[in-house]
């Protein structure tokens, strides 16, 4: 699967260079974390409390080729320093939380007025977000890997969604 996403991503950008119109976009987002324990008092590694500076960077670059293709690459930087209560120090700990990685890479094509297919890596939201969220405040937000049929119509749209359910193979 990584094979699929190191191809899709490659896809990707080879469609931007060519494409009629790119945009880029991106954000950097910074929280600082001082949970105290149970008691109000400071936090200490011992007690399981955090006081721990997250920070997130992300780049996206999104393209179009006429109106029937698009797509869109996009890279997350996540980094922590300070204490966690579990783990203590961690200002360079490999992990889902300190890494660049791939957040989105997918093409969408029109087929029709009413009929989209998008393959690749992507975020999803359905409705508000309570059951399917990309959950943009986490650090590492939800993305789904496959393929999504839409079809859309003035009364409404149906979409269809194929998803990997687990990934077993661990990057890191």
């Amino acid at each position: 699967m990584k094979k699929l996403l190191a191809i899709i991503a490659t896809i990707a950008v080879a469609g931007a260079a060519s494409a009629a119109n790119v945009t880029h976009s991106g954000d950097m987002r910074t929280r600082w974390m001082n949970t105290n324990n149970a008691d109000g008092n400071e936090a200490t590694v011992n007690d399981n409390s955090a006081t721990e500076m997250d920070y997130r960077v992300r780049y996206g670059i999104d393209f179009n080729k006429g109106e029937k293709f698009s797509g869109r690459l996009a890279l997350n930087a996540n980094s922590s320093f300070g204490q966690n209560g579990s783990t203590g120090f961690h200002p360079s700990d490999a992990n889902a939380e300190n890494v660049l990685f791939v957040q989105e890479a997918y093409m969408n094509w029109m087929a029709s007025d009413s009929f989209m297919v998008r393959a690749g890596r992507s975020s999803l939201t359905v409705a508000d977000g309570r059951v399917i969220s990309s959950n943009p405040y986490d650090q590492t937000q939800t993305a789904f890997e496959g393929f999504t049929f839409m079809w859309m119509q003035e009364w409404g749209n149906v979409g269809l969604v194929t998803a990997r359910g687990t990934d077993t193979n661990i990057a890191i």
